[in-house]
């Protein structure tokens, strides 16, 4: 067995691994040094009594010698296997694989699907209305849904609307997209939002938005592109599967009497690279016990305050 899985999320590996919880199975991590010699042990030792579960992780931090290497190893081992990967791309080159992606924003749908997948994985019931209060309090993020699915468990199996406004906070408000676009700008406004935001919002919701905004932005660069036209931003858009706004606000397209500046002119490229670089220390940190509002409240004032040419 051969299983291909494009997946983006810990929530969903966690329950897909969940699947073959009666077999012996071997996880290998990308950043495991020896990750290549213990696939060698175990896709082609014949020495072991009882074949493992090979669970190869995230393959799209691997590098290109590394993906070669899998490739063919795969093909001659008749061990079996499962290859996870956020990058659809990569996993075309090894076969057909399932896709266990989270839905796009505006998918409602979908997202109550998968709240009630997390339901059910946790013997809980939820009724369709508690599971759009819990989406609009926590938004798009697979991760931190089940985390307060999982919290609510600990009260009751069926927990009520009441439960679900006392327990879960609000990760995400109305003033978080133009907070988003007005730290990515350099704006010092992003400031005075963000000081109400951290109020009733947590800090890893913010930056989660900000490092989703920052790597478009990255992207944008390197396409090479300095300015768009709308069918250019409506293909675009499509190509990389977010909405047309979004982009045209960082390419500085007017919609309506909404203007915006174009971030691929005042901003290097260099300079979104290191952002996300600090957004990534700052989750590190915040996760390691720091004062999460004092650490995303330093770092949006100390980039904001670095003025852009006009």
């Amino acid at each position: 067995m051969k299983k291909y899985i494009l997946v983006d999320t810990l929530w969903e590996l966690k329950r897909y691994i969940s699947t073959f919880k009666k077999r012996w199975i071997v996880e290998v991590e990308p950043s495991d040094p020896e990750k290549l010699s213990k696939l060698q042990k175990f896709l082609f030792s014949y020495q072991l009594m009882e074949k493992p579960l090979v669970f190869i992780k995230s393959v799209e931090k691997w590098n290109k010698e590394e993906l070669k290497w899998l490739d063919n190893a795969l093909k001659e081992s008749d061990v079996d296997v499962i290859v996870s990967s956020s990058n659809a791309d990569i996993l075309k080159k090894f076969g057909k694989f399932d896709d266990l992606s989270t839905p796009k924003p505006w998918e409602e749908e979908k997202w109550m699907k998968k709240i009630g997948e997390i339901a059910n994985f946790y013997s809980m019931n939820l009724d369709i209305n508690i599971a759009k209060e819990i989406f609009n309090r926590v938004g798009t993020d697979l991760d931190l849904i089940s985390k307060e699915i999982e919290k609510l468990k600990v009260i009751s199996s069926t927990p009520t609307l009441d439960d679900v406004r006392q327990m879960v906070p609000f990760y995400v408000k109305a003033d978080l997209f133009e907070f988003v676009h007005l730290t990515i700008s350099k704006d010092e406004r992003a400031m005075k939002i963000l000081k109400e935001l951290v109020k009733d919002t947590h800090p890893l919701a913010l930056i989660k938005n900000l490092e989703n905004e920052g790597l478009l932005l990255s992207q944008l660069f390197l396409i090479g592109k300095r300015e768009y036209s709308w069918s250019e931003i409506q293909e675009i858009s499509r190509r990389l599967k977010v909405k047309t706004p979004q982009i045209a606000n960082l390419v500085g397209f007017s919609l309506g009497n909404k203007k915006s500046k174009n971030l691929l002119k005042i901003i290097k490229f260099s300079e979104i690279i290191a952002f996300l670089e600090k957004l990534q220390d700052v989750e590190i940190r915040i996760k390691n016990g720091e004062d999460p509002k004092f650490l995303l409240l330093n770092l949006v004032k100390e980039w904001t305050s670095v003025k852009v040419k006009k």
